[in-house]
């Protein structure tokens, strides 16, 4: 995998800048845009795969396929929640030893799930259809993550530097936001294609 191919792989559409606006602009719609905009990112992924380098048109035809992905990121996320309200459980009874454990635990629980385990999810339901009910099918989230682990490692720093790419925006201005987080959907959409070309799984 070529990283640096896969940051740039957006701007291979002549009109990137305009479909990452709109598509930013839909963004602005409470909840909706952001189902929209996962959705396409799956469509960015579907693109790829078929050899066209441009991004899908923007639209709001993609909520469906993004609230399929959000159920199918749903469970660690909910697991990530439930521990954080443990935690605040254990601080409102002063059970300060506890909740500091707490807290050291959930942020390692958290970040082992966002950097891991959530770009593993994505990778199985966008390629290959797994669903709700597959995020507790731990051998085969496993094997996506160790069968090439040295892939996996750069699928999921891609993944991460995408998300980074797509928060500069309101970091710089909020106004950049509309464009860069698109912009980081789209190399997300790109990065599964690589990952998936590289490995076959």
């Amino acid at each position: 995998m070529d990283i640096g191919t896969i940051l740039s792989s957006p701007t291979k559409d002549p009109e990137w800048l305009k479909k990452c606006a709109i598509s930013g602009l839909i963004l602005l719609i409470p909840i909706a845009g952001a189902l929209n905009l996962m959705g396409w990112m799956k469509a960015v992924y579907e693109r790829a795969k078929a050899g066209d380098q441009t991004l899908p048109e923007p639209g709001l035809e993609y909520i469906g396929a993004g609230w399929a992905l959000f159920l199918a990121i749903l469970p660690p996320l909910l697991v990530v929640f439930v521990w954080n309200i443990l935690v605040m459980i254990l601080s409102a009874m002063d059970l300060r030893a506890a909740a500091g454990i707490g807290q050291l635990i959930g942020f390692l629980l958290q970040l082992g799930i966002s950097l891991v385990v959530v770009p593993a999810l994505m990778y199985r339901h966008v390629v290959h259809g797994k669903g709700l009910a597959d995020a507790f099918d731990f051998p085969d989230i496993t094997r996506v993550i160790t069968t090439n682990s040295g892939a996996f490692v750069n699928f999921a720093l891609v993944a991460f530097l995408a998300n980074l790419i797509g928060s500069l925006g309101f970091v710089a201005c909020c106004i950049g936001g509309i464009v860069s987080l698109p912009f980081g959907s789209a190399i997300t959409g790109n990065n599964l294609r690589a990952f998936e070309q590289q490995t076959g799984l």
